[in-house]
């Protein structure tokens, strides 16, 4: 009876968050997912050795798929040289290297 129409956009941002807020929670979303991907990852594949060394063997595995996968990518796509495709495999190799070091130094295996 009192109801005026409104617009399909005024109707969405009734019953949907505000963009900034939006964006910061998938951020954070997509980070813990992230991680908690990779927690499971390593814990799979962990067979019970030092967890530097185990660590050390995921974290190049992961290395070697970002290469593939993002460095790759990057060459084909953006005008970038070889210089730089090089440079980034390198810090991509290093960085998720480390990245499992540390996750191996943090996991504990199952008791047993």
């Amino acid at each position: 009876m009192g109801d005026q129409p409104v617009s399909l956009g005024e109707f969405l941002a009734k019953r949907f968050k505000e963009e900034v807020k939006f964006v910061s929670f998938h951020r954070r979303l997509t980070v813990h997912a992230i991680v908690a991907v990779l927690a499971v990852l390593y814990a799979m594949l962990y067979r019970g050795g030092s967890g530097l060394m185990e660590g050390a063997r995921f974290g190049m595995l992961v290395g070697l798929y970002a290469v593939g996968s993002f460095v790759l990518h990057n060459h084909v796509n953006l005008n970038i040289g070889a210089k730089l495709t090089v440079q980034q495999a390198v810090a991509y190799f290093v960085e998720w290297t480390v990245v499992g070091i540390v996750i191996g130094l943090i996991y504990r295996g199952a008791v047993r």
